[in-house]
């Protein structure tokens, strides 16, 4: 079933959870200056504060690309993705 809202959902229609989250779509924030910062593993990492809301579950990466009917939020309980009614579709509802 496909899930639409106007604005993020406060619950989940299917499980009732609280817990949903922003999808984030394209290349995430790296730490930088004027290159990446690379650790001891030479890994690099995520800004601090997109790091934080990643683990706390407020957004989850949805990938590079974004198309116009791509998920606008997902459940983090039972991993349900919901849809930000498009204008057209409202326009065409009345």
């Amino acid at each position: 079933m496909r899930y639409e809202f106007t604005t993020a959902p406060g619950s989940c229609p299917v499980c009732g959870s609280t817990h949903i989250a922003k999808i984030l779509y394209g290349t995430p924030r790296f730490v930088t200056q004027d290159k990446y910062i690379l650790d001891e593993e030479n890994e690099i990492h995520l800004e601090p504060e997109l790091e934080a809301q990643i683990k706390s579950g407020e957004i989850v990466l949805g990938g590079c690309f974004v198309f116009r009917d791509s998920p606008a939020w997902k459940c983090n309980n039972c991993k349900t993705k919901f849809y930000k009614t498009l204008k057209d579709n409202l326009q065409n509802a009345t």
